[in-house]
């Protein structure tokens, strides 16, 4: 009886459900987990089984723990590896660096919007008023791995951003 036995299917679940940052005890006491876990929640460790499951699938289930030992157990939060969700869409890494590559060395974040707004279907976003601040923030996450720099902000939703220069180095 331990980690081995926490069910995948049902901690992926519970986790996705959940807001971008969390606790062992969030996933812990979550009644899908209590009633799938039915034989291990009265053992004094099941808490650390809960803990030591998401340590051992947190490359699967894209989180990093953040803090050990608060008071709820450690605290977990989303890598945003997987994409940026925004209701019910995701903006992913893949999707922007597909748009940014088609820009020039210098662009605005509201190019990147529109872009993604053309290749996604724009109707999906047009009740959307806080998207182009999601996909600000996804371009602030992934600076570095776009290959990008925020150089100047304009408003609340737009930036100059420019493409950081290759050396041969």
């Amino acid at each position: 009886m331990g980690r081995q036995d926490i069910q995948f299917n049902v901690l992926k679940k519970v986790v996705d459900d959940l807001g971008p940052v969390f606790t062992t005890r969030d996933v812990s006491e979550d009644t899908r987990m209590k009633i799938a876990h039915f034989d291990l929640v009265d053992s004094t460790q099941y808490h650390a089984f809960v803990g030591g499951a998401l340590s051992d699938n947190r490359v699967e289930l894209g989180i990093e723990e953040i803090k050990k030992a608060t008071a709820r157990g450690s605290r977990w939060q989303k890598k945003w590896t997987a994409g940026i969700v925004y209701g019910e869409k995701n903006i992913k890494q893949e999707i922007l660096k597909e748009v940014i590559d088609d820009l020039g060395p210098v662009f605005l974040t509201s190019d990147v919007v529109y872009d993604i707004r053309m290749m996604t279907g724009y109707l999906a976003f047009q009740n959307e008023p806080l998207f182009p601040n999601y996909v600000r923030d996804a371009m602030r996450n992934y600076q570095i791995e776009l290959g990008i720099e925020e150089t100047s902000k304009l408003s609340e939703r737009d930036s100059h951003w420019k493409k950081a220069e290759i050396s041969d180095k």
